[in-house]
C-alpha cells in the first residue's frame, strides 16, 4: 500500500531527502548574512522554522512522529543539539526545550496517586522529637 501523503515531512522521509533538507535549513541558519536585523546574529535553528521551510506546521511533525518515530526522534535530537550550540539565555533554552522539543516536566507517581483518590500526608516535623 503506497498511499500518497500531503505531509511534506513524511514525503521527505519516503524519498530519503529529510537529512538533506535539514542540512539546507541549518546552513541558512549558520549564514550570518541571512540574519534579519542585527548584523552578525545568526537565525535560531528551530523545529518551527524547519517546518515553515518545508511548507507545513507542527501538526505535520506530530504525524511524522506517529508514522516514523525514529525520524521524529532524530529531528528532535538535531534541534536540541543546535539550540545548545547557540548558547541561548537560560529562559529561552528552558522554554524551547520544554514547549517545542517535549522536555516538559513529567508528573510524579505521587501526583498520580493523589488523582486516584488517595491522600498523602506529609509532616514538617515529628511531634515526638520536640517532647510534646
Amino acid at each position: 500500500m503506497n498511499k500518497k501523503t500531503n505531509n511534506p515531512l513524511i514525503r521527505a522521509v519516503k524519498k530519503k531527502l529529510l537529512a538533506d533538507l535539514l542540512d539546507q535549513y541549518l546552513k541558512v541558519c549558520s549564514d550570518e548574512t541571512e540574519a534579519p536585523g542585527k548584523k552578525g546574529i545568526r537565525p535560531f535553528p528551530n523545529l518551527a522554522g524547519f517546518c515553515r521551510m518545508m511548507g507545513c506546521g507542527p501538526q505535520a511533525f506530530s504525524q511524522l512522529a506517529e508514522s516514523y518515530p525514529s525520524h521524529a526522534d532524530w529531528l528532535t535530537a538535531v534541534f536540541e543539539d543546535e539550540v545548545l550550540r547557540r548558547e541561548p539565555s537560560p529562559t529561552v533554552l528552558a522554554a524551547y526545550l520544554k514547549r517545542r522539543l517535549g522536555y516538559a516536566d513529567k508528573t510524579k507517581q505521587e501526583d498520580t496517586e493523589a488523582d486516584c483518590g488517595l491522600m498523602r500526608l506529609v509532616f514538617e516535623h515529628d511531634i515526638t522529637e520536640d517532647g510534646e
